[in-house]
């Protein structure tokens, strides 16, 4: 004869094996299996075809502007406040990479005060203009209050860019951050006379 006691056993056994049956395979057990992932930020520039940019225009809050204008191809580029000086392909590439592959920290989904984030009027102006005439308006804007982003505007939209990324920007956009190197004169050589 078996005991009651394993009766009990067997039957608690089974109310477990139902229970985790349950639980395993029930419809609302779906939400519990996905883990959450964190949401991708779009680039701002994602849709910019560099091959196809034209001109690059820089306009800075003290008025300086800076315009280059590609030449014949993708591999020639000139400066036109430098009479049309060349500039360095690879700068001028580096500068572009910078731009399109800049992933934001953040995208802004509200802006209540420009001119709080260094926008507007007294911003930093970079406009890109393609082979079809049209064109891309970016304004760069303040560092956050942290100093890790800085405040940037991509058409209608507003994001926080890391810091660094700006600042390499800022170095390439000048005339100086763009020339062709040039060939340095051999050095001078001085005889000794006793």
């Amino acid at each position: 004869m078996v005991k009651k006691s394993t009766v009990y056993l067997l039957a608690i056994f089974a109310l477990l094996g139902v229970f985790a049956w349950w639980f395993e395979f029930s419809p609302t057990s779906e939400a519990r299996k996905t883990t959450p992932t964190v949401t991708e930020i779009s680039r701002p520039f994602a849709n910019w075809k560099f091959e196809n940019t034209q001109l690059i225009d820089y306009k800075s809050p003290d008025g300086t502007a800076l315009t280059i204008r590609m030449g014949k191809d993708i591999n020639s580029w000139s400066i036109d406040q430098n009479n049309g000086a060349s500039a360095d392909t690879g700068k001028v590439f580096q500068l572009m990479s910078e731009l399109l592959t800049v992933k934001p920290l953040t995208k802004l989904e509200a802006v209540s005060d420009e001119a709080a984030m260094g926008l507007g009027e007294k911003s930093r102006k970079l406009k890109l203009e393609d082979s079809t005439g049209a064109s891309i308006d970016i304004q760069l804007g303040s560092e956050t209050a942290t100093k890790s982003g800085t405040y940037i505007k991509v058409g209608a939209d507003y994001y926080i860019i890391n810091t660094p990324v700006i600042q390499n920007l800022d170095l390439l956009l000048t005339k100086e951050g763009l020339l062709s190197p040039t060939e340095l004169p051999p050095p001078a050589t001085a005889t000794l006379q006793p």
